[in-house]
């Protein structure tokens, strides 16, 4: 073989050397690879999002009064999902979430009711029928949670206030039927009770016929005459005499002895008064008389 054989060999041979030289330097010149992980979640949990409580709330006197917690939630795997949404609301400044149902401070709801869906969001409304005797205060809290069918659970809160107010119920009718001049009527028992959610006193005043200002002074309006305010009296002791009670008047006057508690445990607490008429000839009253009681309930 001839040098210039060797010199073309060794030269295709340092070519050959270069070029793998080359690539392995550009496989392993970097100290960072990127690899890529993966993972399918199939379960995720519910999610709460949002819940509104009715504000300032002003119970209904006597009755019930609906109160609503908005609850808005997700969940990724569809609302197909959703096993249950409850909800409880309570007064937690005396009791807590977990404490039993109490009319006063503790209300559950275990199935709100769903009401719209826009894609992996839904909303729930739970609803409270809430006595009007539940404690007035500012730390109200509608707690509502959530459970998929895989019993996989979220829970929010939300809190508002219930607004106290004074509120009673009174004997519509105070009749005390036929009637002769210069006669005294038996006691009529006149039943009050407290349908708020506070204590109360009473007070109490009078006049002739509907209207106040014409009736000023006047118990009852007659068909012929009528019968002055001095001549129809009160009291909270059922021995007492005509002489022994208390004036009507038509300016507002307590009625002493009477402070009512709000309703507890479901028992309505009232009080009873006892009323007499005097038929008195001055005024020569005749026929069917009318007049007005006006009771009102204040801070007791």
């Amino acid at each position: 073989m001839g040098r210039n054989n060797y010199s073309k060999i060794f030269g295709l041979l340092l070519i050959i050397v270069a070029t793998l030289l080359l690539n392995y330097s550009s496989v392993y010149s970097s100290n960072i690879f990127n690899a890529t992980s993966r993972v399918n979640v199939t379960n995720p949990y519910p999610v709460i999002d949002t819940v509104i409580v009715t504000p300032n709330i002003l119970l209904t006197a006597g009755a019930t009064h609906n109160i609503t917690c908005n609850v808005s939630l997700h969940d990724w795997n569809g609302y197909s999902d959703i096993s249950v949404v409850n909800a409880t609301f309570w007064d937690n400044n005396n009791v807590n979430l977990s404490s039993p149902d109490d009319n006063n401070t503790h209300y559950t709801n275990t199935n709100c009711t769903y009401t719209s869906q826009n894609g992996f969001y839904v909303n729930y409304s739970c609803y409270f029928n809430v006595w009007y005797y539940a404690n007035n205060g500012s730390n109200w809290l509608c707690n509502a949670t959530v459970m998929d069918l895989s019993n996989h659970t979220d829970s929010l809160s939300n809190s508002t206030s219930v607004q106290g107010f004074y509120a009673l119920n009174v004997t519509s009718l105070i009749d005390y039927g036929n009637m002769v001049l210069a006669d005294f009527s038996p006691n009529v028992s006149v039943n009050i009770t407290n349908i708020g959610n506070l204590r109360i006193n009473v007070s109490v005043l009078g006049y002739g016929g509907s209207n106040k200002t014409a009736g000023t002074n006047y118990s009852m309006f007659c068909q012929f005459g009528n019968i002055t305010i001095d001549n129809e009296r009160f009291s909270t002791n059922p021995a007492d005499n005509f002489n022994s009670k208390v004036n009507l008047s038509s300016y507002s006057q307590n009625i002493n002895g009477i402070s009512i508690p709000k309703t507890l445990d479901g028992i309505v607490l009232g009080n009873t008064t006892y009323w007499q008429l005097y038929t008195s000839p001055v005024n020569n009253p005749f026929g069917l008389c009318n007049g007005t009681v006006e009771f009102t309930a204040s801070s007791g």
